[in-house]
């Protein structure tokens, strides 16, 4: 494993309506931001950063590494997001770290001891869903990911009873969820998708020397990529 490097990492995470980043210096999470409006959200999203930034007094010089949420999510969202984590790699000579989004939406779970359904809003009433289990370091899926409504992530889920849920979705999702088998279901502020979550996982994966290589990196685009294996880093 390497030592911790020194210097902050950036994570970037578009893949829904629900957007934000945090920064981290692989001890300490620093900032972190999250908030709702992609179409308004993505374009102020480097000048949040660099905001946060001189609140710290830092500068983009002090970033070492930059990780992105890979998807599955909105097509433009990941776009943007990759778009934006692969032009600061570029320019600033930065590791880059891209992590599914399924696989941080349920990382701080990992110690539940339960099965782990995480979702994130695909549209129209669906969700693309991952359901896993910790198991070591890392995760065993139970399940492929996929994508359904509500009504197919409830019919899953009777096979599964007490899974924890988490992730984006409303209200009248969670009542449906909390019908079913037992699932449980953290409140809103619990439950949410957090960038630092996805800086945490992508420290793991620089320590464990694991960081993407800058072309090849790609959204995970649930309609045509294949299921990726889950990473616990």
């Amino acid at each position: 494993m390497r030592e911790q490097p020194v210097g902050l990492l950036l994570a970037l995470d578009t893949s829904s309506q629900a957007i934000g980043y945090a920064l981290s210096d692989g001890e300490r999470l620093l900032a972190e931001a999250l908030w709702q409006g992609q179409r308004q959200g993505t374009a102020t999203l480097l000048a949040e950063v660099m905001r946060a930034l001189e609140a710290l007094d830092r500068t983009h010089e002090d970033l070492t590494a930059v990780a992105v949420a890979t998807g599955p999510g909105s097509f433009s969202g990941l776009r943007v997001g990759m778009g934006i984590a692969k032009g600061l790699a570029l320019g600033l000579d930065l590791m880059i770290v891209g992590v599914p989004t399924l696989t941080f939406t349920a990382a701080p779970f990992r110690d539940s001891g339960r099965a782990v359904c995480a979702l994130v809003a695909a549209g129209r009433g669906r969700y693309a869903c991952s359901l896993t289990i910790a198991r070591g370091e890392g995760w065993e899926t139970i399940a492929p990911m996929t994508h359904g409504s509500v009504e197919d992530i409830v019919a899953l889920l009777y096979a599964f009873p007490g899974t924890l849920i988490c992730g984006e979705y409303d209200e009248a999702a969670a009542d449906a969820f909390r019908a079913s088998a037992g699932a449980i279901v953290p409140p809103p502020g619990v439950r949410i998708r957090r960038p630092g979550a996805l800086a945490d996982v992508a420290w793991r994966r620089i320590l464990s020397g694991t960081v993407d290589d800058l072309v090849a990196l790609e959204p995970i685009y649930l309609h045509t990529s294949a299921t990726p294996a889950p990473r616990d880093l």
